[in-house]
């Protein structure tokens, strides 16, 4: 049966043209996650601009990751195999990266059902070491994340062509140099201001729930976030 969805991948990659595939060995690798069916994240303008930013670096190989549906889920759902890539048929949590694309707040349920056929832990809390990192980025992101904040990791925030290149500079240095999650993050938060690591920030709403308050949980992070813009 996983046999079978392999086969789905790959008759489907056949029919694309300009299609990239690269060598994982020694280059991050990341997924890059549509929440929502192939046909509709290919149609996707934004999805296909962060696809090809993140693989014009030599440093990086970046697969596509979408929502099953028709016989493809019904595959995934008798067999219980873990969501794979497409490009390479790897399963979700065997990347270092695993990098959300969001335009729509209908996707945010569908986003959760990716991170559970994946074998992802849902809560940003219960991540540990051998787990991918999990952020998102997109419109929906940069004007409200927080509906998201008890599943990211952190979220980048303002246009990909702003910030996308410091952002991966500074995840593969510390990626490198630091053992412990919690201050890949944390670093990670400093060095890069369009990031928001919802974890390291504290939040106050007004009784009709709109905000209150913001704060870092130390003096160390920065107290506002800059979504980054041309």
């Amino acid at each position: 049966m996983s046999g079978d969805i392999i086969s789905l991948c790959r008759r489907r990659l056949a029919r694309e043209k300009g299609t990239i595939r690269k060598d994982r060995g020694g280059r991050l690798p990341v997924a890059l996650v549509y929440p929502g069916f192939y046909r509709m994240g290919m149609s996707n303008l934004g999805f296909q601009l962060v696809y090809h930013l993140l693989n014009r670096r030599p440093d990086v190989a970046a697969e596509r990751v979408f929502l099953p549906e028709g016989q493809e889920m019904s595959l995934y759902l008798q067999t219980g195999k873990p969501l794979l890539s497409l490009e390479t048929q790897t399963p979700l949590r065997n990347f270092h990266l695993v990098a959300f694309s969001l335009s729509f707040e209908n996707d945010y349920l569908n986003l959760l059902k990716i991170l559970e056929m994946g074998n992802i832990p849902l809560l940003r809390e219960a991540r540990t070491g051998p787990d991918p990192y999990v952020m998102a980025g997109g419109v929906t992101t940069f004007l409200n994340p927080e509906p998201l904040a008890d599943f990211m990791d952190f979220f980048l925030l303002g246009e990909a062509e702003a910030n996308l290149d410091p952002f991966i500079d500074a995840f593969i240095d510390l990626s490198c140099r630091r053992s412990k999650r919690k201050d890949v993050i944390r670093d990670l938060a400093v060095q890069v201001p369009s990031l928001y690591a919802p974890g390291l920030y504290r939040a106050g709403y007004h009784g009709d729930g709109t905000l209150a308050a913001f704060r870092p949980v130390d003096a160390g992070l920065p107290e506002t976030i800059r979504p980054a813009r041309l």
